[in-house]
């Protein structure tokens, strides 16, 4: 099994945050802690390993005394990608309306918390989830902060499957969307032959063919 790991703050939120694709370190059954009601109950205690967690718990842990002090964050002067694909998707869910996409595509709210855009698909989170203005096709899209290779057209792919089975209509066609700040020549050779797959590169931010 792949273990999809999320969390929240505080009980009031109806919302969890995704952390991830974890590895289970280390575990301890029948740890004493409390419920939500405040009874005595016991639980499993997990130790983890969340590639790119520290800057997602840095970013939902508001109070400064609260964020872990080893967590640091670091952008690449190198080039111009986002630190990571989370923050491009933040960026282009919030300037949706600025970018070219939304002339033929809304965003598709997330069922279960209204946020627009972010959505699960059963066999993983994926980035963005947008619908054509006519009804007539949903589009995947998949973010990469760098270069993109072709194992990402194996799980845009495997996203769009699920999409297929459980949202969309009879009717409706599902394709899917990179984006990236670069690609690979494999990748190119995979979407070749995978003609429902578009690859866009990003740049300040543009898309571009």
């Amino acid at each position: 099994m792949t273990p999809y790991f999320f969390a929240r703050w505080d009980t009031k939120d109806p919302a969890f945050t995704y952390l991830g694709i974890g590895k289970i370190v280390s575990y301890k059954d029948g740890v004493h802690c409390k419920d939500g009601k405040g009874n005595d109950t016991e639980t499993i205690e997990l130790q983890l390993s969340i590639q790119d967690s520290g800057d997602i718990i840095q970013e939902i842990i508001t109070p400064i005394d609260q964020t872990p002090k080893t967590i640091t964050k670091t952008i690449s002067s190198k080039t111009s990608a986002y630190a990571k694909e989370k923050e491009l998707e933040k960026f282009m869910i919030k300037n949706w309306e600025e970018i070219s996409l939304s002339e033929n595509y809304d965003l598709v709210p997330n069922k279960s918390t209204g946020k627009p855009g972010q959505n699960w698909a059963g066999s993983g989170p994926l980035d963005i989830l947008a619908v054509k203005k006519n009804k007539s096709e949903l589009l995947v899209i998949e973010l990469k902060k760098g270069q993109a290779s072709d194992e990402v057209v194996g799980q845009i792919t495997r996203y769009m499957g699920w999409i297929k089975k459980n949202v969309a209509t009879e009717n409706q066609d599902v394709k899917g969307l990179i984006i990236a700040l670069e690609e690979d020549r494999n990748i190119r050779l995979s979407l070749d032959i995978v003609s429902n797959v578009k690859f866009l590169r990003y740049k300040k931010f543009e898309l571009v063919e």
